[in-house]
């Protein structure tokens, strides 16, 4: 049998007798379980839902935004893009999802709200729900003055004027009233992604949208009430990076995005 899963209770044991480097294991478990509630008692760790749907859009963001940036920088080398976009563009729509997701949770745990997210994989509906929490909060006034989320309505309008469904990366075909249906691709239209701007509405994603949704994740942290100085301060304590300026597109994912550095 090919084992590739193991309990970390026996990883010591496993490890001196493959003779296997202790690094060469991926732990399934990292920020989840010691943070988990085992018995769903009320009011303990009421964010954590929200920190955990946070960590795991960043994993998917990073690996889409790694994958992206380096098919651009090798000039699309025998065109390998037409092939690895659907998984670029699946982690990507499924890694903004998790954050929309954990942004509505966290208001509604910092406000008080209704504590449940819609069960929705669209991404419009997701982003009408935060959006929504966030002009009825304090937040709006944060938004107001500091942060652009124009481009994430556009890139949702620019999926909606395509008739793009939430698994068209997914699966190459659908079923609707029982017919297999073709995903808007399928056909005789030349339909293209532009790398060069899909690479700035990452940038843009990262540096604005990520650092609300920490923000309003330490809040949470913290149980204090979003505010206007308090992310002004929060903005000006974090690492500062021009997406022209990358020198090593590692480093910038693991200090940016994934936050291990």
């Amino acid at each position: 049998m090919f084992k590739f899963i193991y309990n970390s209770n026996s990883l010591e044991d496993q490890v001196e007798s493959i003779n296997i480097p202790k690094n060469a294991f991926a732990y399934l478990n990292w920020f989840f379980e010691e943070q988990k509630n085992p018995n769903n008692e009320s009011n303990v760790n009421k964010y954590i839902d929200s920190l955990q749907f946070f960590i795991m859009g960043n994993s998917y963001i990073a690996i889409s935004f790694k994958n992206l940036y380096q098919i651009y920088k090798e000039r699309n080398k025998c065109n390998v893009a037409d092939h690895l976009i659907f998984p670029i563009l699946f982690n990507l729509m499924h890694g903004l999802e998790c954050w929309l997701k954990s942004g509505t949770l966290s208001i509604s745990y910092l406000y008080n709200l209704e504590g449940k997210i819609k069960k929705s994989h669209d991404l419009e509906i997701l982003y009408s729900e935060f959006k929504c929490n966030v002009i009825n909060t304090s937040l709006g006034s944060i938004i107001n003055k500091y942060i652009e989320l124009n481009f994430i309505e556009d890139f949702i309008s620019n999926l909606k004027l395509n008739n793009v469904r939430f698994d068209f990366a997914r699966y190459s075909s659908f079923e609707s009233g029982g017919v297999s249906q073709s995903q808007f691709y399928c056909g005789y239209h030349n339909i293209c992604i532009d790398m060069s701007l899909l690479l700035q509405f990452y940038f843009y994603l990262i540096q604005d949208f990520r650092t609300l949704i920490s923000y309003i994740l330490t809040c949470c942290e913290y149980n204090e009430v979003p505010n206007e100085s308090g992310y002004a301060a929060f903005i000006a304590e974090g690492p500062d990076f021009k997406f022209d300026d990358i020198s090593d597109i590692d480093t910038f994912i693991y200090q940016h995005i994934l936050g291990v550095i």
